[in-house]
Parts: C-alpha cells; structure tokens; sequence
C-alpha cells in the first residue's frame, strides 16, 4: 500500500466504532463476555498460578480513531512479582506464550484480528481509551479529539525500518531479531512519551499496513528453516 494511501486511513470519527459501542458508549454484555471467554483461555495458554488482575480492552476499537487496520487489543493485568521475584525472566516468559499466541491464531471479533498482550500492574497503559472487561466500565473514558500526526516524522522512521528490513539478504536470525527488538523498543518508548500519535507508534502502524511486519516474520521464520535444515549425508 502506498504511504499517501495509509495517510488516509489515519482520521478521527464523531463516535465509536458502531461495531462495539452503543450510543451510549457501552459494550454489550455478550462482546463483553466473548472477549473475556478469549483471554481466559489465553490464560490458561501461559500456565501461570496466577490470575489476572483485571481484562483490558484498550487500542484504537476504544477510541475515535478506528480504522479498518484496527485490533482487538486485549490486555491481561498481572503482577509480574507474584509469578516470579525475576521481573526480566517474567516479561521475557510472558512476551514468547504472547509472540506464539498472537502469531499462531487467527481469531477476529467483528472482523478485527484479536490481539493479546501481558501488562505489569507497574506499566502505564498509553491508549485514548482503556475499558475494564472485568468491572464492565471505562478506567479511561476516550474523548474526540483532533488528529496531530507528524507525518513527515512517522515516514522518516518507518523508512528506517523498511531499508533494514529490504538491506537483510544474509538470513541472519541475529540481525533480525535486533530489527524486530528495535521496532518494539521505537514504538514502545514513542507509547510512553507521546502517546498513540506519537511518530514511533504511527511509523510502527505504517510497518503493519503496508507489510513490512509481516515481511519480517516470513524472514525471520525461513531464516530459522533454513538454519536447521540440513541434507542426509
């Protein structure tokens, strides 16, 4: 897809995705069990004795900036000490189950792919709009707003990333997996200074909407064929 394309889908609404939200802003009863039935059994997936603090639905479905490229973003709140007094070995646990959850299902909810991510209780989430499956109300109540995109900025790092990714002919799992670390750390850290409209996290958003993403998945996995393939001797 064109980046002028792209440009395009990123625009504010006057409400709610239709497909969630009533006009009162409220989920019905039946999307908020179904989304609750799938991260328990997400959960069930990690084989952890520990029960989430709560369910989140957070991302762009909760806010006015949807788009047909939008996910189902839901988090599960932990607290990271109680599985495990090693905070690092706990995220890195949590972040492989995620990457093969979200990497090896196809699950939708009205069409939009579902996406599950373990949050730390320490860890501020940086969504417009947050929604507590569990208590079945807002914790950050979305407001209409104007969109302010550095355009010119999200291209530039986007295309950082594309010439990585386009420049590895080696199959080298290493170099790819710092391209992938690196992307996560850019989107993150744009996440926490600026927010959803950061550069980081739009370049991150343009990565995924023209393929670039799933580009570098399909390297990275052929990248692993290959190096453990071998031929009879």
């Amino acid at each position: 897809m064109k980046l002028s394309t792209i440009k395009k889908t990123f625009k504010i609404h006057d409400q709610l995705n239709p497909d969630f939200w009533n006009k009162d802003q409220e989920l019905s009863e039946s999307d908020r069990m179904g989304l609750i039935k799938i991260a328990l059994v997400f959960h069930k997936f990690l084989k952890i004795g520990v029960l989430p603090v709560d369910i989140l639905f957070a991302g762009s479905n909760c806010g006015y900036n949807f788009s047909k490229f939008s996910d189902v973003d839901l988090h599960l709140l932990y607290d990271f000490e109680l599985i495990n007094k090693d905070g690092e070995l706990v995220k890195e646990y949590l972040d492989c189950k995620k990457d093969n959850w979200n990497d090896t299902r196809n699950i939708t909810v009205h069409e939009y792919p579902v996406e599950v991510y373990c949050q730390s209780i320490l860890e501020k989430n940086a969504s417009l709009g947050v929604y507590s499956l569990v208590k079945g109300k807002w914790l950050k109540k979305p407001k209409p707003n104007e969109l302010h995109l550095d355009w010119e900025a999200s291209v530039k790092k986007a295309k950082e990333i594309m010439r990585l990714i386009d420049a590895n002919k080696s199959s080298n799992i290493s170099k790819l997996n710092s391209i992938k670390d690196k992307i996560q750390t850019m989107r993150s850290e744009g996440l926490e200074r600026q927010g959803e409209y950061s550069p980081e996290n739009i370049a991150f958003k343009i990565l995924r909407r023209n393929g670039y993403l799933g580009k570098l998945k399909k390297l990275k996995t052929n990248a692993i064929e290959k190096q453990l393939s071998f031929e009879s001797i």
